[in-house]
């Protein structure tokens, strides 16, 4: 019977002993083995031939809303130090001064225990709006400039491949397989620090990035796309069954 792996999870770079161990004996037996990117391939030594890189799919519309009127900065997702948003609070207090009249939009359930969202409150022009629905989420990505995700740890976030469907440029961390991703899709990543992401913040505002980041994602990120993807994957798995 043919075994199809899936690599998946913000930390599973980050595994070491038996954890990894028992990683390992799993890939080696399979016939297929498919993750977010290089990255991950290399950390579990998968030969090439048996690797597929397979991303998240999202819905891409066929146009993008033009972003108009003061510079819009949005965060979507749990809003803890997982996610890098203490981060995002020292950055801002940076970026700010460069643009006055920008706004920072944080939406998510809190993770701090209300830690964060005070913090974010207390900020010159940003304001925390809370958990929201997907569709909220999304017509803040067609409003926004930039979506900055500054994780510490994490996989192929939806939240970063919805918004380069919706034109937003995207400054994101070097973790998990976002860096490849951004890259890829020319647009930014930073490190893990507030005056990084500040810098990142700062060289978002070039408009090409939106452009650029949509036409990536309709290329490589639309559900059927990625959905013939998927099909040819099982397709290979099963004409490898001996």
């Amino acid at each position: 019977m043919p075994i199809v792996v899936t690599i998946h999870g913000s930390r599973s770079l980050h595994l070491k002993g038996p954890s990894k161990a028992i990683y390992s004996w799993l890939l080696r037996r399979a016939n297929i083995v498919h993750g977010f990117g290089e990255n991950y391939r290399v950390a579990f030594n998968v030969p090439n031939g048996k690797w597929r890189r397979l991303p998240n799919d999202v819905f891409v519309p066929g146009f993008i809303v033009p972003k108009d009127g003061a510079p819009v900065f949005s965060f979507v997702g749990a809003v803890g130090d997982r996610k890098g948003v203490d981060l995002l609070v020292e950055a801002w207090r940076i970026a700010h001064q460069q643009f006055p009249n920008a706004r920072l939009i944080v939406a998510g359930p809190d993770a701090s225990h209300g830690v964060l969202p005070k913090r974010i409150e207390a900020l010159p022009d940003a304001t925390y709006i809370g958990a929201i629905s997907n569709s909220e989420a999304l017509l803040l990505m067609e409003s926004a400039h930039t979506l900055v995700q500054p994780s510490r740890a994490e996989a192929f976030p939806v939240a970063v491949c919805e918004a380069l469907g919706r034109g937003c440029a995207v400054v994101g961390t070097d973790v998990g397989a976002m860096g490849e991703l951004l890259r890829e899709a020319n647009q930014i990543v930073v490190r893990p620090e507030a005056q990084s992401i500040a810098d990142g913040l700062v060289r978002s505002l070039d408009h090409k990035l939106g452009v650029d980041g949509y036409r990536f994602a309709s290329a490589n990120l639309s559900t059927a796309i990625v959905s013939q993807r998927w099909a040819r994957l099982y397709t290979d798995a099963i004409g490898n069954r001996t």
